[in-house]
């Protein structure tokens, strides 16, 4: 037997050629900037952090002699403090790392807000020269990312945004750096193999 495999979405025909056509875009500019295209790459995305989070099956395992009696782990959840977490990286690793408030979340004007405060000097610090060459800035389609709001303020930061398709995960980096940047070649290439279906990562 074979398990399905879980997809963010049932994806229409016209989301499949929006992925594909978007990954066929990526692949072009690829083609003709190499390397230099992915170097100029910056990636962000949210995340809540819990103040305390249970401990995984797997981290629980532990080396014992037959004999030992079995470890029992009592069921909890995850704590209800949270904070959100705001990353970006780039083929070299983490750039800045940014917490929101207690008690809020992102929205369109928060968003823009950090934008025009914090990427550019930790961009200046950590990646010399980027600023000059010009950021390329690749984040999810989620409402803040892409409201009209938060669309004037890239613009205002000469930032060159890449086009992302809605309901794909699948394309965007894993935050492994480099290795993750790298992969999306090959992630476009086999979502337009595909004909703009999901990617297995």
């Amino acid at each position: 037997k074979v398990c399905a495999r879980w997809v963010p979405k049932q994806l229409t025909v016209l989301h499949k050629q929006t992925r594909l056509d978007i990954c066929q875009q990526h692949l072009d500019r690829y083609g003709n900037e190499r390397d230099v295209f992915l170097d100029r790459i910056i990636t962000g995305d949210e995340t809540w952090i819990h103040h305390c989070e249970p401990e995984s099956k797997r981290q629980s395992m532990e080396w014992k002699h037959p004999q030992s009696p079995s470890k029992k782990n009592f069921k909890s959840q995850l704590s209800a403090r949270k904070l959100m977490l705001t990353v970006y990286l780039d083929s070299q690793g983490r750039i800045l790392e940014h917490f929101q408030e207690r008690g809020t979340t992102i929205n369109s004007a928060r968003y823009s807000e950090m934008l025009t405060d914090r990427p550019k000097p930790a961009i200046r610090s950590k990646c010399p020269g980027l600023l000059s060459k010009g950021v390329v800035l690749l984040h999810d389609s989620a409402r803040p990312h892409t409201a009209a709001h938060t669309a004037e303020t890239l613009r205002k930061l000469k930032f060159d945004v890449m086009a992302h398709p809605p309901y794909s995960p699948d394309l965007t980096p894993s935050k492994t750096f480099s290795e993750g940047i790298r992969k999306l070649v090959q992630r476009w290439t086999k979502c337009v193999e595909k004909q703009g279906d999901y990617v297995e990562k």
